[in-house]
């Protein structure tokens, strides 16, 4: 078997998933979003759990692999014009992501045949890790969060003076997370949606809103 099942005997109960931060009802302007690129794949690969056999790990690392490199390939055609070209590669790109990403679920999955919950509790709580020093990145250079879930922060200027700049940013990110790659994933307004007056509902529903075009 590629996965040893439940070693240890790890209890199910304490198997807890990606964190959910409280979001900031309301519109926000000059609001950037970071992301974890290919986040629990990466988890599994940079920061392997002693449950998941090498087998496992070098089939993730392939996908993420060959996901970079049809991403690439993407953005060559585009550049070059040939459109056809860029639309097969990134179909292909989504699809290494698609795989990448199932790899947790076949182990996160209670039902599942390759359920393996202290493997999939190390890597959604590196992940958390991960989250917390984006978080507290962000806050050291001069932003509030104002919303986020499990490998990404919606994050905004605290103050109008000393904050620093998206690149230098970046490279804080860069630094305090080595074993990840952060990416800035969108910047502009956006709009989180309230939850229910009982408390129920999405605690990060959102939607993003162009102010020129009024358009959400």
């Amino acid at each position: 078997t590629t996965l040893k099942h439940n070693e240890a005997g790890f209890p199910e109960k304490d198997l807890k998933g990606g964190d959910v931060l409280p979001s900031q009802a309301g519109l926000h302007t000059q609001q950037v979003t970071f992301d974890i690129a290919a986040c629990y794949p990466t988890c599994m690969t940079r920061n392997p759990s002693r449950h998941l056999s090498g087998a496992v790990l070098r089939q993730v690392a392939k996908c993420i692999q060959s996901r970079d490199r049809f991403r690439s390939s993407a953005q060559l055609y585009r550049s070059a014009g040939d459109t056809r070209a860029a639309s097969t590669a990134s179909a292909t790109e989504r699809s290494y992501k698609l795989l990448s990403s199932l790899y947790y679920g076949i182990i996160g999955y209670r039902q599942g045949q390759m359920f393996c919950p202290a493997a999939a509790a190390h890597t959604t709580s590196t992940a958390r890790g991960w989250l917390k020093s984006m978080i507290g990145v962000a806050r050291a250079t001069g932003y509030e969060i104002v919303g986020g879930v499990t490998d990404s922060i919606h994050i905004k200027p605290a103050q109008k003076a000393g904050v620093t700049p998206l690149p230098a940013l970046m490279e804080a990110f860069r630094q305090q997370l080595p074993l990840c790659r952060v990416k800035l994933e969108a910047q502009g307004c956006i709009m989180f949606v309230p939850p229910k007056d009982d408390g129920s509902g999405c605690k990060n529903s959102y939607c993003r809103f162009d102010p020129v075009s009024q358009k959400m």
